[in-house]
């Protein structure tokens, strides 16, 4: 690759306004090459840039010293343990990662590969998986991932299953006279755990940590209403003759077939929507009186951010497929507040977060695996010197002290 691709790849990396393909063109470039030395040298062409702007804000910086102290260390080891900031196990692209970390954090980053204090003794703190509970109409609970394979529910004319792979299916039996469109279920998936289901219209969802999802087993003929708590991943079947709504606390959202992602936790301060494929129709539930009715058309990569505070809800151009990370099994930030990504680690690995101090002002862009132990994915903390130990609850909670 010519020097200067290289380098207006790496603008558009670090800008944020790469397409797909180009960061594509860019990750393979640096799986393939068999020289850090391009790549070292562009990397600290950018970081200079940055430097000075640094100095102009007059925030704190690394010294040059220190900068190149830090690519030497990271190309100068070999250790490609899980857990690193990407997927792709390769020296070279630990030395993007750690710029990238350089470039995005605003205030003092101090390089100490060792410093932060790691007080787990030998205690494991394991990622989520695939845990979830069915809770029938009767009240009747299922623990999903406990449940044998095969038929695990037969009432009002629908069979519920869980395929080989542990989704859970929902079938119209043979004789559907005598289905109840008035029983709803409901699934629900504790933090540290996801699932999968398909509706019995055909819809695909997938549930993330901390979420819960309510559905009748048999849908109307001309609407389908599902109601969401958290975050849910939506592969709506065609169905032109019933729009598909998904009802939560603060918005709804209406489509005939589309693919799109809701992120709608209680303890965020907006409400994402973000469409994959085909488009959506978001109405926020609380406006003033009075007020005209505001509701937003999104298409593919477009998002919708409802502010929960101001009822305010604003649209922007997006790489759709970071909304969808934590269904392929990734953590992945872009320019990322350290807040939110705590929130993100506690519903994964159940764990909460308590900070001494007050918490620096700092955002991640890059990768983690989701299937990676916690005190893994902790390592990230040692970039940006906080320390952090675990402290033991009466009641077996872990409590993760960030300092």
């Amino acid at each position: 690759m010519e020097k200067s691709r290289l380098k207006h790849l790496f603008e558009l990396y670090f800008k944020k306004t790469a397409t797909t393909s180009e960061r594509d063109e860019l990750m393979m470039y640096i799986a393939n090459s068999k020289s850090d030395e391009l790549l070292e040298a562009e990397m600290k062409h950018l970081y200079t840039l940055h430097h000075k702007k640094n100095d102009k804000t007059g925030l704190p910086v690394i010294s040059s010293q220190k900068e190149a102290d830090i690519i030497r260390s990271i190309l100068n080891n070999d250790d490609s343990r899980s857990g690193n900031l990407v997927l792709k196990k390769i020296r070279a692209w630990h030395l993007v990662a750690a710029s990238l970390f350089i470039m995005m954090c605003s205030g003092l980053l101090v390089w100490q590969q060792h410093k932060g204090i790691k007080e787990f003794d030998s205690v494991r703190i394991a990622p989520g998986g695939n845990k979830a509970v069915l809770t029938l109409d009767n009240g009747a609970q299922i623990v999903l991932d406990e449940a044998k394979r095969g038929e695990i529910a037969n009432s009002h004319g629908v069979r519920v299953l869980k395929d080989v792979d542990g989704k859970l299916i929902y079938e119209i039996s043979a004789s559907s006279g005598n289905v109840d469109r008035n029983a709803f279920h409901t699934i629900s998936t504790p933090r540290g755990g996801q699932y999968q289901l398909k509706l019995p219209d055909g819809t695909q969802v997938w549930l993330n940590a901390a979420s819960s999802l309510k559905y009748p087993v048999s849908f109307a003929a001309s609407y389908r209403e599902v109601e969401l708590k958290g975050e849910g991943y939506f592969e709506v079947a065609k169905n032109p003759a019933a729009p598909f709504k998904v009802i939560t606390p603060h918005q709804d959202i209406t489509v005939l077939g589309t693919h799109f992602n809701v992120n709608a936790y209680q303890d965020e301060t907006q409400v994402l929507t973000t469409v994959l494929e085909g488009s959506v129709r978001v109405n926020p539930k609380y406006q003033a009186y009075n007020a005209v009715q505001q509701f937003k058309v999104l298409k593919v990569n477009q998002q919708s951010a409802l502010n929960l505070n101001s009822n305010e809800i604003n649209v922007s151009e997006v790489d759709a497929m970071v909304s969808v990370a934590w269904k392929m099994g990734k953590f992945q930030f872009q320019g990322t507040h350290i807040s939110e990504v705590m929130r993100q680690w506690s519903r994964w690995y159940d764990v909460d977060f308590k900070y001494q101090g007050k918490l620096p002002d700092i955002r991640l862009s890059g990768e983690v695996n989701r299937n990676v132990d916690a005190v893994e994915a902790l390592d990230i903390l040692n970039f940006f010197d906080l320390k952090y130990l675990l402290e033991r609850q009466p009641n077996g909670k872990k409590v993760i002290i960030v300092k």
